[in-house]
């Protein structure tokens, strides 16, 4: 089923997140990522931010995977309120973060880009043997 993957981050960074120079991040699938955001921030002690929203046929497969890519980071909220947002946070420093959103580009785009790459190639090969 169609929906999107998103990621949150937390407005405030516990004991952890300060000594190791990291933020904490939800990554999460929703078919409507606005309404998540707003159960994630009432849930959250301190609020949390939605930084990213990308849309997937198959949004389950891809947290799944970006889940197994960052599973040593992974933790549960301890402090939150009654209600969702207690799972699915990662520890991530800046250089994770811009990892994480580069393969969420990837993993969107992938076709497009690859689209784009045989055209250029056929392109050029045409324009070569002229």
């Amino acid at each position: 089923m169609p929906g999107y993957v998103y990621i949150m981050k937390k407005n405030r960074r516990d004991a952890h997140a300060k000594a190791t120079f990291q933020y904490q991040y939800k990554i999460g699938i929703a078919t409507n990522p606005n309404k998540r955001h707003k159960q994630v921030n009432r849930a959250v002690t301190g609020g949390v931010r939605l930084i990213a929203v990308y849309w997937f046929i198959n949004p389950r497969k891809v947290e799944q995977k970006l889940h197994r890519e960052f599973y040593k980071s992974r933790h549960t909220l301890r402090k939150a309120k009654k209600g969702a947002g207690k799972t699915e946070w990662f520890y991530l420093n800046p250089l994770e973060r811009s990892f994480l959103s580069w393969r969420l580009f990837w993993l969107n785009n992938r076709l497009l880009i690859f689209g784009l790459v045989f055209c250029y190639l056929l392109i050029t090969s045409i324009l070569l043997w002229r």
